[in-house]
């Protein structure tokens, strides 16, 4: 993919002011109106680089500058850059807010590629802005509206990567499909596994409030073979007795004990999902089920990025009934009305915070018995794969010609 054929064409407007650079509203602005609607952040040294080139083409500007990605940089993570449409913003200082977010989003996009982090979803890169960019990048609903937009863009001009950033709630469901047995036997090698729980005391299992972070709780719970599960919310009754209450009575019954690692925001309805979650798993486990609140909470709320900062907050949803004593629970801890999302916190702490978990539970040596066991059963199937012959087609023929004659008998 190449970016030499996108030009920054502007077609400049007589009702916009003929400032050049970056554009916030000012009395006397004959566009002050429509600069006051579009305003969005504008870093200036992107302004200046996108004035100094407009009517050229991008490759005529600095790619470091402009946050455009270099061919060793989507090498050395495998980043999908297609495009599909010319840059479609006509105006100077739109261009201008379009590359900034274009230039702060492909920094967030290589921070976490080199962490392994990838891919992130809308929400998380909006916060991460907020948290990088606090005096030009509020978090309101109009930067988030605007952050999208921009990386809609982005995408389709092939600016931005298009597998660093995920929608984990709408997924395609495939089949798999074997050209031959011996492929199915060599694949069946990667995929025999022995449950590393079996003989180990505790057994986790990691619920989620939403589907937006369930791209960083796969990761973690992958690495430790954990089930986990997005519950949308406090979870449905068939949900939480036909998979989470089953789950902990088969481990029960296993002499183990099921531990729920359990992840939430921090507003009226998330801080009461443990309380619910606990009362429903009781009742139907028959028995006490430890459910382990580990985010969001306030001390990592007040921590933040460990800047001084706490992590941003929302607006309290006063239509929530259970806003009053959400509120009056802050006011006690001498703390203002506040909401806060998961997606708030870095990817990267969110992960080395559930893996932290994990590993507590975990015996190493009890999990490594259960390695061993597992590669030797792998090398058994292994050389089932290598010494399987596929038979020629005459001989396949033939022997179906003689069930065929059995089966017309």
């Amino acid at each position: 993919m190449t970016n030499s054929g996108i030009p920054l064409n502007v077609k400049r407007r007589s009702a916009i002011c003929p400032n050049p650079g970056q554009h916030p509203p000012h009395e006397g602005c004959p566009g002050r109106k429509r600069a006051a609607k579009t305003d969005r952040p504008t870093d200036p040294l992107v302004a200046s680089e996108v004035g100094a080139h407009l009517g050229h083409l991008v490759s005529t500007g600095d790619h470091t500058t402009l946050g455009i990605l270099s061919p060793e940089q989507i090498a050395e993570y495998s980043l999908e850059m297609e495009s599909y449409e010319a840059i479609q913003f006509v105006q100077e200082q739109k261009l201008a807010s379009f590359f900034t977010a274009v230039q702060r989003t492909n920094a967030i996009i290589l921070e976490y590629a080199a962490q392994g982090l990838l891919p992130l979803t809308l929400r998380q890169i909006h916060y991460q802005h907020v948290v990088r960019h606090k005096i030009s990048y509020p978090n309101t609903q109009k930067s988030y509206d605007h952050i999208c937009e921009d990386l809609v863009a982005g995408r389709m001009c092939g600016l931005v990567p298009w597998n660093a950033i995920d929608d984990p709630t709408r997924g395609l469901h495939e089949w798999m499909f074997y050209d031959s047995v011996k492929e199915n036997l060599e694949l069946s090698v990667y995929r025999h596994r022995l449950d590393r729980w079996r003989n180990q005391e505790f057994v986790p299992i990691v619920l989620v409030e939403k589907d937006a972070a369930l791209t960083i709780i796969k990761r973690a719970c992958d690495l430790f073979y954990v089930p986990y599960c997005s519950l949308k919310g406090y979870g449905s009754l068939s949900t939480l007795r036909n998979h989470v209450a089953k789950y902990c009575i088969a481990a029960i019954d296993g002499g183990r004990t099921p531990i729920v690692i359990q992840l939430s925001d921090h507003d009226s309805s998330g801080w009461d999902m443990p309380r619910n979650l606990i009362d429903y798993l009781n009742i139907m486990v028959r028995q006490t089920v430890e459910v382990r609140h580990v985010a969001l909470t306030l001390d990592q709320i007040a921590e933040g990025y460990g800047d001084g900062n706490p992590l941003p907050a929302d607006p309290v949803k006063d239509k929530d009934p259970r806003s009053p004593k959400y509120v009056a629970m802050l006011a006690e801890r001498g703390l203002p009305p506040g909401a806060w999302e998961m997606d708030a916190i870095s990817p990267a702490v969110l992960h080395d915070l559930i893996i932290g978990e994990i590993e507590r539970l975990r015996d190493p040596d009890k999990w490594k018995e259960v390695e061993a066991q597992e590669q030797e059963e792998k090398a058994i199937i292994q050389k089932m794969a290598d010494d399987y012959e596929t038979p020629d087609t005459e001989s396949v023929e033939a022997q179906l010609q003689v069930m065929r004659e059995l089966l017309a008998e």
